[in-house]
């Protein structure tokens, strides 16, 4: 994650990454607000988000990430894919390249992603509407 608090060390953490993975290094600077609206935990979330600005400047200083960006900034990007009539339930590509898997166990598609019947309960093999029930 890029924090404000580890926003200085990044390029470290970058190196260290690069170093030791035979994949690809990325980070990610989307700091979402805690599902239960614990108003104290989200105000430390807020403190620790970077603002746009700060993470447009991590993008251009990584040459090797900021590169790839530009090559496959057509790919993300696609005038003609529908949003009207469109049958698809995600237009975002959740779940098609990575997922999420909380600390306690619930699986889903995307970090934001927290409709009750989209979650999987991994400890219990058991959907996880029930446990949103309580």
């Amino acid at each position: 994650m890029a924090l404000r608090s580890n926003h200085d060390e990044l390029a470290t953490i970058s190196e260290f990454c690069r170093a030791h993975t035979k994949d690809y290094y990325r980070f990610d600077p989307l700091l979402h607000l805690r599902f239960d609206a614990d108003a104290a935990r989200n105000a430390e979330i807020i403190a620790e988000r970077l603002t746009p600005d700060e993470i447009v400047a991590i993008e251009r200083a990584d040459s090797e990430r900021f590169g790839a960006l530009e090559k496959n900034c057509g790919k993300l990007i696609n005038e003609e894919f529908c949003h009207n009539g469109c049958d698809h339930l995600f237009h975002c590509d959740a779940g098609n390249g990575s997922f999420s898997v909380s600390n306690d166990g619930r699986f889903r598609l995307c970090s934001s992603l927290w409709a009750p019947e989209t979650l999987y309960n991994l400890r219990t093999g058991t959907e996880a509407v029930a446990q949103f029930e309580k």
